[in-house]
């Protein structure tokens, strides 16, 4: 039997031999492309075309050849790209620049992103003596290069980026207008009609089903003009309408915009600046990744970024129609090959990236984005080109001046806030303030700010107010720029609650009051301490029994004292817990709910109508504003609510919403509690107001009357009429009453039945209940 052949024994300390590929040191050279033919993408090859200038070629290395460490291969490539850098100025021919430019930038690619920050450094200042047909291209790839590197080094290299291109006056642009632009002032308040009125036209024209006519006239005001805020504003009042719509309806209105000249950009700005914002940020944050990062990768052509960016808005609970054309809009953009970048649109797309790394919320990195990229190309590397240096040569501040000259007048105002003190805003607070040097102006965005807080309203609303004073406020709040949320919290003006429970207060109040009039009848005696709150506080026996010590020997009137304080401390608590208008409602200050909620429905057609909602329910822990009134208040507050709910613009089922006030969990609507606890001043008005209204169809009445409610489950045998009584006793709110005996109430009910014009089966249907 022949000898087995055995491998060759090694140190076990020797590691084994690598059969890795390697980079060879000498680079092979490739014939560039002409300089006039630029690619389209510098890292975004196509398959199959010719590999950049410097493209390292794998080789292999025998087991037996000496090799150098890994970190002495990366440290040669880095010296040797950087030499070649370095050396390109000193090359004579556009050509020859060009090749070498390519070829360090090939080289780059190839070594590990935290290590070439070096070789990319060399590079901008050879960028200005290339052919000028290849200096986008190039620009463009620098940028994208730096990409994976940390955010310290991309700032100071955009910087740099930018100097040179600044320095670059080859590239001035020779278009020039000899017309005065309008004024800041003047196009401001142009914006500010525009949008009102539009606004305005957009919301009349969506609030019912959108018939052929009137998606017709929807054309108009949703054109696309040249104020960039106005046009924002009237897309976003079309978004926020469409979860109103039907499928088939939502589509029909998204097919306008390609007819009103409403690109996906556009779109996609007012997406970025709609309610729907906070959520998108939310889901992308989560992801890892800002919005803003998302969004600059979509804008500059990014391919994965788009992807990511569609990803996160198919997680949003946005109208399907909306996501579908914006991912069938952008899902055709990652499908066409980009175009050549230009040097003005490698330029813009610097800007935005100075953008994103800007010390601003994500909001505003998108909505400046937005403005940026909505500039054309041509003309803001001009500004660049053109513009006065700050006197500290800083050229992110520069940036930031460039665009803070040259966007929306609109968009520049909305970016500034008046706490704001980022360095990066300065420049969008320098034009905002010098807009309110015109005194039409500051009128108009005196009234975009809100002059109130939480406690002034308050007190204004609990004190003795005039009702136009608090017509005043409460319109201020609602057309302020503040955000739904926002104005939400502060037209509840909710205060810290007083004591930790209405029980606990009352309990230490009425202690406290017969505390006192206790020492008063001991004429000097000394005290026992262990009567003190503090010592029977947490002890129920000790406190009962401390009590009766306390009141024993108490006469009448101090005992009437003890308990008209109880009752006041409870008062106070159960109010501080409550927001102003249900304490106004409780109060019975009619003339005060009234003229909030006319105020409120008078912002109909003009903004949202589930914010509307929101503001006329003042929901507290379940329970409206109406259902307060039902229950606490007045027949004079009952009808102030119901009269403006009735007179109101509101659709049809957003009236029905408010009038029965269904409170949560249970769904117990107002006039269902009211019947059921005998309430018979507010239920009768209730009735009355409802049958005698001309705003609400016939069917709607009798939902409203009838206040169906389930019965809860109960374990009955299935032949038992016990539970088919107890069922059907409990399923509207006539019956409840007369299951709880409140008979003259129920006949009351009857009555006003029995004489209103409903026909003879609404009647019956209603008596039998």
């Amino acid at each position: 039997m022949p000898p087995v052949p055995t491998k060759p024994e090694r140190d076990r300390g020797t590691p084994p031999p690598s059969t890795k590929p390697s980079f060879a040191a000498d680079k092979s050279r490739v014939p560039s492309p002409p300089t006039n033919s630029p690619p389209a993408s510098p890292r975004r090859g196509v398959p199959g075309a010719v590999p950049p200038l410097g493209t390292p070629r794998v080789t292999f290395v025998a087991e037996d050849t000496p090799r150098a460490e890994p970190e002495d291969v990366v440290e040669r490539n880095i010296l040797a790209a950087r030499a070649m850098a370095r050396k390109i100025l000193s090359k004579k021919g556009g050509t020859t620049r060009l090749d070498d430019f390519r070829s360090v930038l090939s080289q780059a690619a190839a070594i590990a992103p935290a290590a070439r920050g070096d070789v990319l450094s060399d590079l901008p200042k050879s960028l200005y003596s290339l052919p000028e047909d290849a200096k986008g291209a190039c620009l463009a790839e620098l940028r994208e290069l730096a990409g994976d590197m940390p955010t310290e080094f991309r700032k100071k290299f955009l910087q740099r980026l930018l100097e040179h291109l600044v320095s670059n006056r080859d590239s001035e642009s020779d278009a020039s207008s000899s017309a005065e632009p309008a004024s800041d002032a003047t196009q401001f308040q142009a914006q500010h009609a525009s949008i009102e009125s539009r606004r305005l036209a957009v919301n009349k024209l969506m609030q019912s089903r959108p018939d052929d006519t009137a998606l017709q006239a929807l054309k108009k005001p949703l054109a696309k003009t040249a104020s960039l805020a106005a046009d924002l504003g009237v897309i976003e009042a079309v978004i926020v309408k469409l979860d109103s719509l039907d499928p088939r309806e939502q589509d029909k209105v998204i097919a306008l915009f390609d007819d009103a000249g409403i690109s996906w950009t556009n779109l996609l700005g007012a997406l970025m600046h709609s309610p729907y914002m906070e959520e998108i940020g939310k889901l992308a944050k989560n992801t890892g990744l800002p919005l803003s990062a998302r969004y600059l990768g979509t804008l500059t052509g990014d391919r994965v970024a788009m992807e990511k960016l569609l990803l996160t808005l198919g997680k949003t609970a946005l109208p399907a129609s909306l996501h579908v054309h914006l991912a069938g809009k952008i899902g055709m953009l990652r499908r066409t090959a980009s175009p050549a970048p230009t040097l003005a649109r490698a330029g813009r797309d610097l800007l935005l990236e100075i953008i994103s790394l800007s010390g601003m919320s994500e909001s505003k990195h998108c909505h400046l984005m937005y403005a940026v990229s909505e500039i054309d190309a041509d003309v803001l590397l001009a500004a660049l080109v053109e513009g006065d240096m700050n006197e500290h040569n800083d050229y992110w501040i520069y940036a930031h001046q460039v665009m803070a000259d040259a966007i929306d007048i609109g968009a520049c105002y909305a970016l500034v806030n008046d706490n704001d003190d980022d360095a990066d805003l300065a420049s969008y607070a320098v034009r905002a303030r010098n807009l309110m040097k015109d005194d039409s102006v500051k009128t108009i965005v005196s009234q975009a700010k809100c002059a109130w807080n939480a406690a002034r309203l308050r007190a204004l609303i609990l004190g003795k107010p005039d009702p136009k004073e608090v017509k005043r406020a409460v319109f201020n709040v609602i057309n302020s720029n503040l955000s739904y949320t926002a104005k939400l919290a502060l037209l509840k003006c909710e205060i810290d609650p007083v004591g930790p429970s209405v029980e606990a207060h009352v309990k230490k109040a009425q202690y406290q009051a017969a505390l006192e009039h206790y020492r008063k009848s001991l004429n000097g005696s000394p005290f026992d301490n262990s009567l003190a709150y503090e010592v029977v506080e947490d002890d129920l026996k000790k406190h009962a029994k401390a009590y009766r010590t306390l009141t024993k020997k108490l006469d009448p009137d101090a005992i009437d004292d003890i308990r008209a304080k109880a009752n006041m401390a409870m008062v106070a608590a159960q109010h501080s817990r409550l927001p102003a208008m249900h304490v106004a409602a409780r109060l019975c200050r009619a003339d005060i709910v009234r003229v909030y909620m006319e105020t409120v429905a008078g912002f109909a057609g003009v903004m949202n109508e589930d914010e509307i909602t929101g503001f006329l329910e003042l929901s507290s822990n379940g329970i409206s504003l109406f259902h307060n009134a039902m229950i606490n208040g007045t027949p004079d507050v009952v009808t102030a609510c119901m009269s403006v709910i009735l007179a109101s613009e509101l659709k049809p089922a957003t009236k029905l919403l408010l009038l029965e006030a269904r409170r949560k969990p249970d769904r117990i609507g107002a006039f269902y509690l009211a019947m059921s606890c005998g309430l018979e001043d507010t239920a009768l008005e209730f009735v009355q107001g409802i049958l005698t209204a001309g705003q609400i169809e016939d069917k709607a009445k009798v939902q409203l009357l009838k206040c169906a409610k389930r019965a809860p489950y109960k374990k009955v045998a299935p032949d038992s009429r016990t539970g088919a009584v107890l069922a059907q006793a409990a399923s509207t709110a006539r019956a409840e009453a007369e299951r709880n005996n409140h008979d003259r109430l129920a006949e009351n009910f009857g009555f006003e039945v029995e004489r209103s014009p409903l026909s003879f089966a609404d009647r019956q249907d209603l008596q039998v209940g």
